[in-house]
């Protein structure tokens, strides 16, 4: 008889310019558990030469000023999503927003992300940001809002001109 599963799903495969993002979703119930949990998995590689990206951090000039740009802009997002989800709509309680601070707090609450086309989209897990109830949660940060903070060499890999934006 089983008593534990552990499941793993590989979504598709991202390129973005020469960047390769791979994400992992990870499900498990361990024996005795009151529910399954699961959390997420993700790898990107600069592609020329072939490297690991071990962390978001690595990618900006002043990863302090870029963890401000992105942190100020995924609890935006996470804020509004959260607070549709909310069916009395109501606003968030301020343990709710407390919860979504927490999650965010650092580069190790930004440890899942991948490369899309129009920004960087961090993956949070279930207890992360949020509940067990309202799932895994998602935010996009668009290039635009970062491209002056990326290094160089990321910009070109990503394709992303940092000209095109001029800074805000």
């Amino acid at each position: 008889m089983r008593t534990d599963t552990y499941d793993a799903h590989c979504r598709d495969p991202i390129i973005k310019g020469k960047i390769l993002s791979v994400q992992y979703a990870v499900h498990w119930y361990g024996a005795g558990a009151a529910h399954p949990n699961m959390y997420f998995l993700t790898y990107s590689f600069l592609l020329d030469p072939l490297t690991l990206l071990s962390s978001t951090e690595e990618i900006f000039i002043n990863s302090s000023d870029a963890l401000e740009i992105i942190q100020r802009h995924v609890r935006s997002v996470l804020m509004s999503s959260l607070s549709m989800d909310d069916c009395d709509g109501d606003s968030l309680s301020d343990d709710d927003a407390s919860w979504i601070y927490n999650g965010t707090g650092g580069w190790e609450c930004f440890s899942a992300f991948v490369f899309a086309e129009n920004g960087i989209e961090f993956l949070f897990s279930p207890y992360s940001v949020a509940c067990y109830a309202s799932g895994p949660q998602f935010a996009n940060v668009p290039y635009e809002q970062i491209v002056h903070h990326l290094k160089p060499a990321y910009c070109y890999a990503l394709g992303v001109d940092h000209l095109k934006w001029q800074k805000r």
